[in-house]
């Protein structure tokens, strides 16, 4: 793994000790003697880890931890205590102050190297994910289910947005860590998708669906699957593909010379229409007519005045369609339909 390892002790023979047993197993290693030092160490250029002591002057182990942990920049620094305090509540304080693990002093070698490993391996698995994560053109996102005290969940909390998620969303990472979904979305509860995700963690199932997002005026494809206690959602905007699905089987509906309904998509309406109105007690209009001499005046002036005849003719009669249930259609060659 690239990078140092940042050693931080005010005892000259515990720096020496540990890197000549770093460095043995090749690590590259730069000593810090206080925890001042350090900090302005780490802002210079960051290390793969921290080794840090408890006890020192100035500025102890503890403070150093916490100043790394609060800074956004320093925060994914593993940080490791080696110390001579062995009792529970330094190790208690380490762990609340963002310490990855402990180690107490007088320290076994082998104990030292394989938890460091450990650490290093743990921080290079991370940043694959995360490489993975922001390098995917699909959203990320994974929340944790937030119950009441009846153990029904009430909300989710964000855990993990990655950048194609930050971006569809309109939110930055930063913006939406640890808070709750429908605070900042509350439609997810209007639209079902609440609802759908309370079905993920509590059922184990898998969610696999395309919703239309009213918010954002897309449409998005999404996967779901239980982790924990929460979810993580995959989704991908679908929006081009499916406004060209849609065109498409608007165009399959339509006249390509008139724009008015074609034969099919008026069959499928009359069908609807007559079992509605049979169900309500309610009449149904039909209107039929064609183009008295169509065919001689087509034949004598030619195509093109034809098809002009054609479109005049399904204009006046698409005026006539007026009410949201009327529908005015191409029935045939110069055969028009008014439902």
């Amino acid at each position: 793994m690239s990078g140092y390892l940042l050693l931080v002790d005010d005892n000259p023979q515990n720096l020496q000790l540990l890197i000549a047993i770093l460095k043995e197993k090749g690590y590259q290693i730069r000593p810090a003697n206080s925890g001042v030092r350090a900090l302005d160490m780490i802002a210079q250029e960051a290390p793969e880890m921290v080794l840090l002591d408890i006890n020192m002057p100035e500025m102890n182990g503890y403070e150093v931890c916490r100043r790394l942990k609060v800074n956004e920049t320093t925060a994914d620094i593993p940080v490791l205590f080696i110390s001579a305090n062995d009792e529970t509540i330094d190790k208690l304080k380490a762990f609340a102050a963002g310490a990855v693990d402990y180690i107490t002093k007088p320290f076994q070698e082998a104990e030292v190297l394989a938890r460091i490993d450990t650490q290093l391996t743990i921080l290079r698995q991370r940043r694959q994910l995360e490489s993975v994560l922001n390098s995917s053109l699909d959203g990320i996102v994974a929340y944790r289910a937030v119950r009441d005290p009846q153990g029904k969940i009430r909300d989710f909390s964000w855990m993990l947005l990655n950048p194609a998620a930050a971006k569809m969303l309109g939110k930055s990472r930063q913006e939406l860590a640890g808070q709750l979904l429908t605070s900042h979305f509350p439609a997810v509860i209007e639209s079902g998708i609440f609802a759908d995700y309370i079905s993920v963690v509590e059922s184990g199932h898998s969610l696999d669906k395309e919703i239309y997002l009213k918010a954002f005026g897309k449409w998005v494809h999404m996967l779901a699957v239980r982790l924990e206690d929460g979810l993580a959602v995959t989704f991908r905007d679908t929006t081009e593909r499916k406004e060209l699905e849609l065109a498409l089987a608007r165009m399959a509906e339509l006249d390509g010379l008139t724009g008015l309904a074609n034969r099919r998509m008026f069959d499928a309406a009359l069908a609807r229409e007559w079992k509605r109105s049979a169900r309500l007690g309610q009449p149904l209009s039909l209107l039929m007519c064609d183009i008295d001499h169509f065919k001689r005046y087509n034949d004598s002036c030619g195509h093109l005045e034809g098809d002009s005849c054609l479109i005049q003719v399904a204009q006046a009669i698409g005026q006539s369609a007026r009410r949201p249930g009327d529908l005015a259609a191409r029935y045939g060659g110069e055969e028009f339909a008014l439902l």
